[in-house]
């Protein structure tokens, strides 16, 4: 639907009357992500005011090769990496949903540890990622050894099957 929409001149922009960008979202949500790196050019610089900016979005549905494509060229978002959008900064969103592999490429790109939302309200990424063991040893690693930390093996963490 978004491929056919998109051929007949449809703005990925384009939001419904609540303000959501709805195809966007359907697009990120659906497409191939081949299809979304080919429109990324129109698509990077979207900031919404509820749902932020599409760095924020793929690090929240774990979309590494879009998250990775976003990083690895000009972000032409103000801020960039350490954007603050409506639910914070990509790299709070990617901790408190425990995406792994977000959080990996977003320090390796100069995320800010020290996390702020638009509403003024301060965090860490420790504090958000307080449910993720994984993400928190990542983070406690990265703050003892620096950008090394993230080409270290993820650690396993096995579930304690009293709590369970």
């Amino acid at each position: 639907m978004v491929r056919a929409l998109k051929k007949l001149g449809m703005d990925l922009n384009m939001a419904d009357p609540a303000g959501v960008p709805v195809l966007l979202l359907t697009a990120l949500e659906f497409a191939e992500k081949d299809f979304i790196l080919k429109i990324l050019p129109e698509i990077d610089v979207i900031q919404h005011p509820k749902l932020g900016t599409t760095l924020n979005q793929a690090s929240f549905q774990g979309l590494l090769k879009i998250v990775s494509a976003l990083l690895n060229r000009e972000l032409r978002i103000p801020g960039g990496v350490n954007n603050n959008g409506p639910q914070g900064m990509p790299l709070m969103v990617a901790c408190y949903d425990g995406i792994y592999y977000s959080v990996v490429y977003l320090l390796k790109h100069g995320a800010n540890t020290a996390c702020k939302k638009l509403d003024g309200i301060k965090t860490t990424a420790m504090q958000s990622a307080h449910l993720h063991k994984d993400v928190m040893l990542l983070l406690q690693n990265f703050r003892k050894n620096g950008p090394r930390a993230s080409e270290e093996q993820r650690t396993v963490v096995n579930a304690n099957i009293s709590m369970l």
